[in-house]
C-alpha cells in the first residue's frame, strides 16, 4: 500500500530499493509528518551552516547531482544539502515529512574525501531517507538490544545505496577506510584485502565493545559492500538474482553474528530460557502436582541440575506461597527480557508459552 503524501512516482523509487534492504533492516511503518518541525530545521540549517549549490560549491553540487541522477531520484524527492564547520566526521540525514530530507556533512567530511568517496557518503545517507530510516520521531527513547541490531542493519542497507550512488567500488571502501582513520590520501595507500585481514586477529573469546554500537565495525562493513558488489547487475539492482541475495545476506548475518552480535544473541537465549523454566515452573505449581512425567520432561528441556535447582526453590515455599512466589520469577524473568529486547519480546512470550501449553496438552 502506498504510503501517504508520497507521488505515485516516488513509491515506485521506493519499492525499488526494497529489493535491496537487508532482511534484520526490519522496515518501520510508523512514520509521522511534522511541518513545524521541519521548517525549524530548515531555518536552523540556513541559519548557521551552507546549502550545497552550484555557485557557492560548484564540485559539491557536482557530487550531488550525479548521486540523484545514478540514484534516478533527481525532482522526485525536496532534498537539501548542507556542510557545517566541524572537526568531527560526521554526516546525517535528517526529516519529518515522506518526501523532503535534510542531509547535513562536517566541513571535516567534506574535506577528507575525494569526489567518488564523497558521492558513497553522499548515497549511504539518502538510503536512510529512501529506506524510510530518518525519522528522528521514531528512534527508541531508551537505547536496547533490539534497537542495537536493527540499527546496524540499517548500515548494511544504507551502504548498498552509496555503492549504487557512486559506481564505483574502490571509492566506497575507500572512503569507510578514511573515516575509520581519519586519514586523507597523503597518508594512506587503500589495500582493501590488508585492511581485512584485521578480521583474523580479532579475540572473539573476549566480548567486543561493538555490541553497544549504532555501527557495526567498520571491517564487517566493507566485507560486506565488497560481497555485495559481487552479485551480477548489483547496479540494476531490480534484476539481481533473488537467490544469490539471499545467500549473500546469509553470509554477512553470519559474519555479524560472529564479532558483534554472538554475545548478545546467548544473553537473549539465557533470559529466554529463564523465562522458559519459570512459566514451566507455573504450569506445574498450578497443576499441584510434579509427576514423574512432568520431570522427565523438565530434564530433557532444561537438564539435571536446573531440576535440582527448581526441587529446592520449590521446598523452600509452602504451597500458599508457591504460586506467589513463582509469578514474582515469571515477573522478574519477563522484565529483565522485555527491557532488553523490547521489539521481540512479545513474540518471543507467545512462543516460549505456546510450546510449553503444547507439552502439557500432551499429558
Amino acid at each position: 500500500m502506498p504510503e501517504k503524501n508520497i507521488p505515485n512516482n516516488a513509491q515506485s523509487i521506493i519499492d525499488n530499493f526494497e529489493a535491496i534492504r537487508f532482511p534484520n533492516d526490519i522496515k518501520s511503518n510508523n512514520f509521522i509528518n511534522d511541518t513545524l518541525e521541519e521548517n525549524k530545521l530548515n531555518n536552523y540549517l540556513l541559519e548557521n551552516s551552507l546549502q550545497i549549490s552550484k555557485l557557492s560549491t560548484p564540485k559539491l553540487f557536482e557530487c550531488t547531482s550525479k548521486v540523484l541522477k545514478n540514484l534516478k531520484i533527481k525532482s522526485t524527492f525536496d532534498i537539501r544539502f548542507f556542510v557545517y564547520a566541524s572537526q568531527e566526521i560526521q554526516a546525517q540525514c535528517v526529516a519529518f515529512s515522506s518526501n523532503k530530507c535534510f542531509i547535513k556533512f562536517s566541513s571535516s567530511l567534506v574535506n577528507l574525501l575525494d569526489k567518488d568517496e564523497f558521492c558513497f557518503v553522499i548515497g549511504h545517507e539518502l538510503g536512510h531517507f529512501i529506506l524510510g530510516h530518518h525519522n528522528s520521531s521514531n528512534q527508541q527513547s531508551q537505547i536496547n538490544f533490539d534497537s542495537l541490531i536493527l540499527s546496524r542493519a540499517k548500515e548494511i542497507s544504507v551502504d548498498r545505496v552509496g555503492l549504487i550512488a557512486s559506481q564505483n567500488l574502490n571509492s566506497c571502501l575507500s572512503a569507510m577506510i578514511k573515516c575509520i582513520s581519519g586519514l586523507d590520501s597523503e597518508h594512506l595507500k587503500i589495500n582493501i584485502s590488508e585492511f581485512l585481514t584485521q578480521l583474523k586477529d580479532i579475540n572473539l573469546a573476549t566480548q567486543s565493545e561493538s555490541i553497544h554500537s549504532s555501527h557495526p565495525p567498520m571491517l564487517v562493513r566493507c566485507r560486506a559492500l565488497l560481497w555485495f558488489s559481487m552479485l551480477n547487475n548489483y547496479q540494476n539492482f531490480s534484476e539481481i538474482n533473488t537467490n544469490d541475495l539471499d545467500n549473500l545476506n546469509n553470509k554477512i548475518i553470519k559474519d555479524i553474528e560472529t564479532y558483534i552480535d554472538a554475545p548478545i544473541l546467548k544473553m537473549k537465549n539465557d533470559m529466554t530460557e529463564n523465562l522458559r523454566l519459570w512459566l514451566f515452573g507455573k504450569k506445574i505449581v498450578n497443576i499441584g502436582k510434579f509427576s514423574k512425567e512432568h520431570q522427565k520432561f523438565f530434564i530433557e528441556i532444561f537438564g539435571e541440575n536446573q531440576l535440582k535447582k527448581f526441587t529446592n526453590f520449590l521446598s523452600l515455599f509452602s504451597n500458599k506461597d508457591i504460586l506467589n512466589e513463582i509469578e514474582k520469577k515469571v515477573d522478574e524473568s519477563s522484565s529483565v527480557l522485555k527491557l532488553n529486547f523490547p521489539e521481540s519480546f512479545k513474540s518471543i512470550y507467545i512462543s516460549v508459552n505456546d510450546r510449553i501449553n503444547s507439552i502439557f496438552k500432551k499429558q
